[in-house]
């Protein structure tokens, strides 16, 4: 998984961190400050070495992911349209360069300004002696670590994301770039109507679709006559691949196209990966804190 590499990145770069920060016995806070000020270069070079071994393992995650995804929604569409796709590697390459600029390119200087942080937090905490220093060096270093490493990526309202959430999202973003890219195929093969299975609680989008069951996929003016009683996903109210909407850019919908004849409901097949990024997301933070903590020695 590209996000699972991630984390083990992440994890190297935070025992460099600690390595590199933690007190000598004899050591003072000018003396501690001082040297670890001098070794900011060093950790960013390892930080650039590790960065640079990963680098093929990284691009080949991302290629097996995509050859993954395009395998299962190749063979949803064989079986429920008779349909057959190829493979489009851009899907991949876009992923690659999403990571490059908002992780790969980041994480040199977010690891040296997260190693700046603790040592200014630490300096400025009163010390009475040695034994002081070791405790507040390993409580303020706990607190500033938690959360992991910080990525390049910044929301419109200035909220940085997290390595692990970004990471995660591209990998998911794989997955759903490519069945809306090759759903979106159906129409061009003829296919106008599909079918789509009911969730307790769609998204108000497509609330009204999937309340018909059987919805048009091609614009009004393209349909057939006899298709134009069926609800269509261009029309505004369902905001066709818009954020929030049927199909959204979001990733959110879960909504898969089957074939009028279809009997069972496919969907689970097509989103288990996409439900073991995030279970391995979440099972990576509790991992990731217990392994902090002992590295710390709490």
């Amino acid at each position: 998984m590209i996000a699972e590499r991630y984390f083990n990145i992440e994890w190297t770069i935070i025992q460099l961190i600690v390595n590199y920060l933690e007190p000598i016995k004899g050591e003072t806070v000018v003396t501690w400050k001082a040297d670890r000020l001098n070794q900011v270069d060093q950790l960013t070079e390892n930080v650039i070495d590790l960065l640079a071994i990963n680098k093929n393992a990284i691009q080949r995650s991302v290629k097996t992911q995509a050859e993954r995804a395009y395998e299962l929604v190749r063979l949803h569409l064989l079986e429920e349209f008779g349909i057959e796709v190829e493979y489009d590697p851009s899907i991949a390459q876009e992923a690659v360069e999403y990571l490059n600029r908002d992780i790969t390119r980041a994480l040199p200087s977010t690891s040296e300004e997260l190693y700046l942080q603790v040592i200014e937090q630490v300096a400025g905490e009163p010390k009475k002696d040695e034994q002081e220093l070791f405790e507040v060096f390993g409580s303020i270093t706990l607190a500033s670590l938690e959360k992991g490493l910080t990525s390049g990526f910044i929301q419109s309202d200035g909220v940085v994301w997290s390595l692990k959430r970004v990471a995660a999202q591209i990998e998911k973003k794989i997955y759903i770039n490519t069945y809306n890219r090759f759903f979106e195929k159906l129409r061009f093969n003829g296919v106008e109507l599909v079918k789509v299975h009911k969730f307790v609680k769609p998204r108000p989008a497509c609330a009204h679709l999937q309340a018909s069951g059987t919805i048009c996929i091609v614009p009004r003016t393209d349909a057939s006559p006899e298709n134009l009683v069926y609800p269509n996903i261009w029309d505004e109210e369902h905001r066709y691949e818009q954020p929030g909407g049927h199909r959204g850019s979001d990733g959110n919908c879960r909504h898969v196209w089957h074939g009028l004849n279809a009997s069972k409901d496919k969907t689970n097949r097509l989103y288990n990966p996409i439900d073991e990024i995030y279970l391995a997301l979440e099972g990576y933070r509790i991992k990731f804190i217990n392994n902090l903590n002992t590295l710390l020695g709490h």
